[in-house]
C-alpha cells in the first residue's frame, strides 16, 4: 500500500491564494454596491424623489375658460356650456376591442367613433385617459353609470364645451371651436393642447386663439398606493382667456342675412368715421355648433359639395366684377385730373365704337340716353358715357385711382384669409395672361367688366372712403378685449388719403344721392323715398349675354344670371354707415341695402 505524503506549504499557500481571491471579489462587489447606492442617492436623487413623489401625489389639470366672444351691444355670441365625455385609459384596459364593443352597448357608440378611437390612440398601453365619446346625453351617463362597475378603465367627465347661440347668424365672423389630434402638432403645441385639445379653426376663434384660450391650472393632490384621492395639498388657479367683444351689432347682422333669403351673396357695413365693421353677411351660412359637438364625414361632405358653397366666406375671399359700382371714382379721379368737368356733355345712341374699329359697345339701354352730362350718366348709369371717359383716362389712369381706393390688395381686417381682388393693368395681362393689353380691355374696365374684380370688404371700404371725402381706415370687428385685470380697446388704423378738392366729391356724393332720391336713377328697386339722406350706386355684373335674352333673364339658367350690387352711405353729410351689397345671379341688392340702411336708423332711435 503505497504512503501518500501531503505538503502542507503548498496547501496552505493554495488556501491563502483562495482567501485573498475571494476577498478581492468581496471588496470589488462592495465597492461597486457602494458606487451604486451613492449613484442611486446622490447623482439620481432628484428623479427618484420625483417618482416617489409622483407615486404619493397626483396633478390634476384645471382648464381655463375661454373668454366669451358678443356683440357691441353686450350680446353673447361664442359662450361655453357644461358637457359630458366619456374617456378611457387604454393601459388599464385587458382587452380595449372588448371594452369598446361592450361601451358601444352602453353609450350608443357609432362604429365611425370607435374607429376613430383606435386610428389616434397612440398605444394601448397608453397611460392617459383619452376622450372616446364628447357630449353625451342624460340617456348615455346613467346607463354608463348602471354598469359602471365593468369598466375600471373608463370615467365620464365633466368639461365646458363651446355654444354659438346665434348659430348660422355669425359664423363667417365666429369660424368655430373644434377637438384636434395633437398627434399632428410640434412639441410645444401639444404641451399646451394634450390637457384640452380644442382649438379655432377659422374666424375670430382663430385670429385670437391666444387670447381666448387662457392658461391651465392645476390640483395637487396627495393619493394612496391604489392612487385614490386623499387630499388636496396645493392649486395653481386658471387664468381664463379674455372676453372679447366685436364691433358687429349682431340685429343687423340677422336683418342683412334675413334679407338674401336663400339669394346667395354678401354684405359689409362699416362705420367711415373709425373702421368699424357693423355687420359682415355671408349667405349662405352654416351652423358653426355642428363643428364643436363633432361633425360627422358626410356632414362635412355634404357642406363642402353644395354648389351654395356655405362655409365660403363671400365677404373676405369672393372676387366679384364691380360692374357700375366702378363709376363714382372713375369720375372722381376724371375730375380731379381735369380730364372732364361736369358739364362736359357726350350724344348717347345706345353704343359705343373706338374710332377706326368696327366692334360695337352697348349701353344697357339699346336706343340710348340722349345728351348726357357726368351726374346724369352717375344716375342713370350711362355706360357709354364711361365708355369714352375710358378711353380718355387710359388704363394707367384708372389702374391708380382705383388702388388710391383701397382696390387689388388686402384690406387688412383681423381675420385670416383675405383675398386682393385684383386691379388689371397691361403688365398683369402680360404676366398672367401672357397677352397684350387692347384698348377693348381698357372700354370695358370703364363700366367695371373685364379683367377688374373686388371682394365685398374691398368694396365697403371704398365706399366708406369716398363718404368720407378719402379719409379711411383699416376695416376691423374687434372693438375691445377685457380681462379681469385689464381692458384694451382697438384704435382705428388711419390709411393714407386720397387727396381731392372739396369740389368734385360734392358732385360726385350729388349724382350719387339723385340715383336713390330722385325718379329716372337707377335706384328704383332701393325706393326713392326715405327719411334719411343718401348717396348710392348700383351696379350688374354680366355673366352671360345674349341679344335676343338679354331682357328676358327668366330665358337664362338660374347659376349664369347677372349679379347685382349696391353700395351707399348715409347721412350724406357726415357719414354713420357705409354698406356694400353683393347678389349672385339675383337683381336684389337694392332691396336688401334698403333693409340695411332702415334696420340700422331703426337700431339707433
Amino acid at each position: 500500500m503505497r504512503k501518500v505524503i501531503k505538503n502542507h506549504y503548498y496547501e496552505k499557500e493554495m488556501l491563502i491564494r483562495r482567501v485573498l481571491f475571494l476577498l478581492a471579489l468581496i471588496i470589488i462587489a462592495s465597492l461597486g454596491l457602494i458606487v451604486r447606492l451613492f449613484y442611486l442617492q446622490v447623482e439620481e436623487y432628484d428623479s427618484y424623489a420625483k417618482k416617489s413623489e409622483n407615486n404619493q401625489f397626483k396633478l390634476e389639470p384645471i382648464i381655463a375658460k375661454r373668454g366669451l366672444i358678443l356683440d357691441r351691444n353686450g350680446k353673447i355670441l361664442a359662450e361655453n356650456i357644461p358637457a359630458h365625455r366619456l374617456e378611457i385609459t387604454p393601459s388599464k384596459s385587458n382587452n380595449l376591442d372588448e371594452t369598446l364593443e361592450k361601451l358601444g352597448k352602453s353609450v350608443n357608440l357609432s362604429k365611425q367613433t370607435t374607429n376613430e378611437f383606435l386610428k389616434s390612440l397612440p398605444s394601448k398601453k397608453y397611460k392617459k385617459p383619452i376622450p372616446l365619446k364628447m357630449k353625451l346625453s342624460e340617456k348615455d351617463i346613467a346607463k354608463f353609470y348602471i354598469d359602471k362597475y365593468k369598466y375600471p378603465e373608463a370615467e365620464i367627465q365633466s368639461y365646458l364645451i363651446r355654444n354659438y347661440p346665434e348659430k348660422k347668424y355669425a359664423s363667417g365672423i365666429l369660424g368655430y371651436v373644434a377637438r384636434i389630434n395633437t398627434n399632428n402638432l410640434n412639441d410645444e403645441e401639444r404641451l399646451a393642447y394634450q390637457i384640452n385639445p380644442f382649438l379655432g379653426i377659422i374666424g375670430i376663434e382663430k385670429a385670437y386663439e391666444n387670447i381666448l384660450r387662457g392658461t391651465h391650472g392645476y390640483r395637487k393632490l396627495e393619493v394612496n398606493a391604489s392612487g385614490k384621492y386623499i387630499d388636496e395639498i396645493a392649486i395653481e388657479k386658471p387664468q381664463p382667456g379674455s372676453n372679447i367683444t366685436l364691433t358687429i351689432d349682431i340685429e343687423l347682422q340677422k336683418a342683412a342675412q334675413k334679407a338674401f333669403g336663400t339669394e346667395l351673396g354678401s354684405a359689409v357695413v362699416i362705420n367711415p368715421s373709425n373702421g368699424e365693421i357693423l355687420a359682415l353677411v355671408n349667405n349662405p351660412s352654416y351652423d358653426a355648433n355642428l363643428f364643436v359637438k363633432g361633425i360627422s364625414q358626410k356632414e362635412i361632405k355634404e357642406l363642402s359639395d353644395s354648389y351654395t358653397k356655405p362655409m365660403f366666406n363671400r365677404a373676405l375671399q369672393g372676387q366679384f366684377p364691380l360692374a357700375s359700382t366702378i363709376k363714382p371714382f372713375l369720375a372722381l379721379g376724371a375730375l380731379e385730373r381735369e380730364l372732364i368737368n361736369k358739364d362736359d356733355t357726350i350724344e348717347d345712341k345706345g353704343s359705343y365704337v373706338y374710332p377706326g374699329t368696327t366692334h360695337v359697345y352697348r349701353d344697357w339701354k339699346l336706343d340710348g340716353h340722349g345728351k348726357v352730362n357726368l351726374s346724369k350718366a352717375i344716375k342713370i348709369s350711362c355706360d357709354t358715357y364711361f365708355y369714352e371717359l375710358s378711353v380718355k383716362m387710359g388704363i394707367d389712369n384708372i389702374s391708380d385711382i382705383l388702388q388710391e381706393f383701397g382696390f387689388g390688395h388686402k384690406t387688412g381686417v383681423d381675420l385670416i384669409g383675405e383675398s386682393n381682388g385684383l386691379v388689371a393693368n397691361p403688365i398683369w395681362k402680360k404676366d398672367s395672361k401672357g397677352s397684350s393689353w387692347f384698348v377693348g380691355d381698357t372700354i370695358l374696365s370703364g363700366i367695371g367688366q373685364g379683367f377688374m374684380l373686388t371682394t365685398p370688404i374691398q368694396l365697403a371700404q371704398a365706399t366708406a372712403i369716398l363718404a368720407n371725402h378719402g379719409n379711411g381706415y383699416v376695416p376691423h370687428l374687434v372693438k375691445d378685449i377685457s380681462s379681469d385685470a385689464e381692458r384694451s380697446v382697438t384704435e382705428p388704423i388711419k390709411i393714407a388719403s386720397v387727396k381731392m378738392t372739396d369740389k368734385n366729391w360734392n358732385i360726385v356724393t350729388e349724382a350719387m344721392s339723385s340715383v336713390v332720391s330722385e325718379h329716372g336713377g337707377t335706384g328704383f328697386r332701393f325706393g326713392y323715398e326715405h327719411n334719411y339722406t343718401i348717396a348710392g350706386k348700383t351696379g350688374t355684373a354680366q355673366l352671360y349675354r345674349n341679344e335676343k335674352q338679354y331682357n328676358d333673364s327668366d330665358k337664362v339658367p338660374k347659376r349664369i344670371r347677372n349679379h347685382s350690387l349696391f353700395i351707399g352711405f348715409s347721412p350724406i353729410e357726415d357719414a354713420e354707415i357705409a354698406v356694400a351689397v353683393i347678389a349672385e345671379n339675383t337683381e336684389i341688392a337694392p332691396k336688401i341695402a334698403r333693409i340695411i340702411f332702415d334696420k340700422y336708423y331703426e337700431l339707433k332711435a
